[in-house]
């Protein structure tokens, strides 16, 4: 293994998943927003019919590599490798790290070079030069353009399978996307809870203030009000969440708000995926 921690982690997980039948990996900037969801159900939806299990990040085109469920499967082991190793193969450019090199180990693992779309190899040309996020996007286009709307990928051998859930189904989501706010029948955990990027929150009298104001980029509110969890608690399980409810919307509301940002995003994909035959021409 190489030395860069954000590839090294996968291969970690690859040695621990014998020691349960399941085993969910997350970034460290997770929070369960809301308890009385299982990971289980998740499971039990999808374990019939995939190995490793993935999902759509919300606002962009991206398959999160910060959080998956993986079988102990001599297949997840096996892939979870595979991605490990993608950092030996990262062009010298603004490569995105795992979150980029996930999407060349899907078209390779699963299209090889036999795609009507596409040649695998231009995306990896795209990625090449890639200078910044608004370049990394499009190699990103380029590999969805190959994926299309596959959800369960079979591995060319048989060996086993993965699925990908689509946007906004998974388990967690950007909180930011939202304005930190959530509902309490559709989150499960909020991704993107950096102390980098918080913005400080006081006495709730400010609360509704603080819901009604737009926030930058990335940016997100302290939605949950305990001001410290008692880990024994988290042990024992009597834990209790106590909310902000200036931040809690109905579930209506929250579709409302996510239908509108799909559509913005949907628009921003097929922007991207125009400017392949550009980037293409600056590689040939």
């Amino acid at each position: 293994m190489g030395a860069e921690f954000m590839f090294i982690r996968h291969c970690i997980v690859s040695k621990l998943l014998h020691r349960h039948e399941w085993t969910l990996f997350l970034d460290a900037d997770v929070a369960v927003i809301n308890p009385l969801k299982l990971i289980d159900t998740f499971v039990k939806e999808n374990e019939k019919v995939a190995d490793i299990i993935f999902y759509d990040r919300f606002f962009n085109w991206e398959i999160a590599a910060g959080s998956y469920l993986a079988k102990n499967s001599n297949y997840s082991k096996k892939f979870l490798m595979k991605l490990a190793n993608t950092e030996f193969i990262l062009p010298k450019s603004f490569n995105g790290r795992d979150n980029g090199a996930i999407h060349w180990l899907f078209v390779k693992e699963f299209f090889g070079n036999h795609t009507s779309q596409l040649n695998p190899n231009d995306c990896y040309s795209i990625w090449g030069i890639s200078k910044c996020y608004s370049d990394l996007f499009v190699y990103e286009a380029c590999c969805r353009l190959i994926m299309g709307e596959t959800r369960i990928f079979h591995d060319l051998k048989g060996e086993g399978n993965v699925k990908l859930i689509p946007k906004g189904k998974g388990w967690m989501r950007d909180g930011w996307i939202t304005d930190t706010k959530w509902s309490l029948k559709n989150d499960f955990m909020l991704h993107g809870w950096k102390h980098s990027v918080e913005v400080p929150t006081i006495e709730e009298a400010n609360a509704w203030i603080r819901a009604s104001i737009r926030l930058e980029f990335g940016k997100w509110w302290k939605a949950i009000a305990n001001p410290f969890f008692d880990l024994n608690s988290c042990s024992n399980g009597t834990i209790t969440w106590k909310w902000w409810s200036s931040f809690m919307i109905s579930k209506n509301e929250l579709e409302n708000i996510l239908i509108k940002g799909r559509l913005e995003i949907r628009q921003k994909f097929f922007d991207s995926q125009a400017r392949i035959p550009e980037y293409l021409k600056k590689v040939k």
